[in-house]
């Protein structure tokens, strides 16, 4: 059934809900035909348009870094305008491919936290206590960043905005790096890997990342030797029968 939705201010609003000459819309069965022509509303019931299916998306995995994309934007630093921006950035993306830090603890990192080559914080998402090294080329480009308490944020400043601040950076050196997909948790991905290619077990790499060991299963598993040997050992069992 079609009837006709007039609007408050209309016109014809008393000569009722099937008077067709007339600019409202057209109903039927508590929808909206789009239409106001009779005609048109009627052939829409008739042949009712089916709606596409979206295509599905692949899955996307984050890939880590490989050794000529972190070149790349390490070398992008450089092409920041002030010489103070390229210092932030080398020194945060030095802090970030060698600790595999969120960007927020990154960002509102004490100087305190660095003693005797070893980082230790606490992780802002989840509470964790992380101890990682550093290297001495790292701590030096950090060391020298103005600032006496910290060494991206300022006590003036809002957290968040320190954060936003650094992410707005970021995101300045890897457009001008050219790298595809390139974000900062990438930098996380990629210590897992290095750290699964040496051999080093989930347990391991949740400490190192500061997550959970549930955390790590579901994101950083597949990267293990372990879980590729378990994996290869089914294959091969079932290749046998």
């Amino acid at each position: 059934m079609i009837y006709r939705r007039h609007t408050r201010f209309c016109s014809h609003r008393a000569k009722g809900r099937a008077w067709q000459a007339c600019a409202c819309p057209l109903w039927s069965e508590g929808r909206s035909l789009r239409t106001n022509d009779w005609a048109v509303a009627q052939r829409a019931l008739e042949s009712p348009r089916t709606r596409k299916a979206k295509a599905s998306r692949p899955i996307e995995h984050t890939q880590p870094y490989t050794q000529v994309e972190i070149e790349a934007i390490r070398a992008a630093c450089g092409k920041l305008k002030t010489l103070g921006a390229q210092h932030r950035a080398t020194a945060l993306i030095a802090l970030l491919v060698e600790t595999g830090m969120r960007i927020s603890d990154a960002s509102l990192l004490r100087r305190d936290a660095i003693q005797d080559g070893w980082l230790t914080f606490r992780a802002i998402k989840n509470g964790n206590e992380v101890t990682v090294p550093v290297s001495p080329a790292t701590f030096e480009l950090l060391s020298t960043l103005p600032g006496s308490e910290y060494f991206f944020h300022s006590p003036a400043s809002k957290p968040e905005r320190t954060i936003a601040r650094m992410e707005r950076l970021l995101s300045r050196v890897f457009r001008l790096s050219g790298v595809p997909h390139a974000h900062a948790h990438r930098w996380r991905h990629s210590l897992a890997s290095r750290l699964a290619e040496t051999g080093a077990d989930l347990r391991l790499i949740a400490r190192v990342l500061g997550d959970t060991i549930e955390v790590a299963e579901k994101h950083y598993i597949k990267l293990t030797k372990e879980y590729r040997g378990r994996v290869a050992e089914a294959f091969e069992a079932i290749n046998r029968k």
